[in-house]
C-alpha cells in the first residue's frame, strides 16, 4: 500500500491552528444559544406548573414557593448565558506590529449593559491621553481602541476610565 509523501509547511499549519481557534467562538455561540432555547422552554413550564400549583393550593404554599425560586434561579441563568453568548460572538481583533486593540464590554454590578459610556486611557492626573484613542459602547456594552502608528511614543503609566453623561462612572483602581 502506497503512502502519501504530501509535505505541510509550517505556515499551513499555523493558518489551521488560527482558523480552528477563531472557529470554536462561533461554534461556543451557538452552543450557547441552544442552551438559552432549552432554558427558555424550561421556564414556560416552571411558569405554567406554578400558575396550576398557586390556583390548586394558593401563592404561600411550599411547592410554590419552591417553584418561584427555581424560576429566579433559571432566569438568572438565562441572563448569564447571554452574556457570554455575546461575549463568545465577538470576533477576535486583529492588531498590526506597532498597534494594540484594548476591547472588552462595560457592565454594571448587575452584569447589565452599560450603553453609551466612553471608555479612553488616562494618566496619573486624571487627563484623558488623546494619542491612544477611545471608544463608546455599543448596545451590548461592547467597545473596542485601537491605538496605531504610535511609533515610538512612551507613556509612563495609562489607565483605563468610563464617563457617561460627562461623569466618570469607573477609574481604574490603581490610579
Amino acid at each position: 500500500m502506497a503512502k502519501s509523501s504530501k509535505q505541510v509547511t509550517l505556515d499551513e499549519i499555523n493558518q489551521n491552528l488560527n482558523n480552528g481557534i477563531a472557529g470554536a467562538d462561533v461554534q461556543r455561540a451557538e452552543h450557547l444559544k441552544n442552551f438559552q432555547t432549552a432554558r427558555a422552554a424550561k421556564t414556560n413550564l416552571y411558569q405554567r406548573e406554578q400558575a396550576r400549583l398557586t390556583l390548586k393550593y394558593g401563592a404561600d404554599h411550599p411547592r410554590v414557593v419552591a417553584l418561584s425560586n427555581k424560576l429566579s434561579v433559571n432566569r438568572g441563568i438565562i441572563n448569564e448565558v447571554e452574556q457570554e453568548r455575546v461575549r463568545a460572538a465577538v470576533p477576535v481583533p486583529d492588531a498590526g506590529a506597532q498597534d494594540f486593540i484594548v476591547h472588552g464590554f462595560v457592565r454594571d454590578e448587575n452584569g447589565m449593559s452599560i450603553i453609551n459610556a466612553t471608555v479612553a486611557f488616562y494618566d496619573r492626573r486624571g487627563l484623558a491621553v488623546q494619542l491612544l484613542g477611545y471608544a463608546c459602547t455599543n448596545a451590548d456594552g461592547y467597545f473596542k481602541i485601537t491605538a496605531q502608528d504610535l511609533g515610538s511614543t512612551v507613556y509612563d503609566r495609562v489607565y483605563l476610565g468610563v464617563s457617561q453623561n460627562g461623569a466618570r462612572i469607573y477609574n481604574d483602581p490603581r490610579t
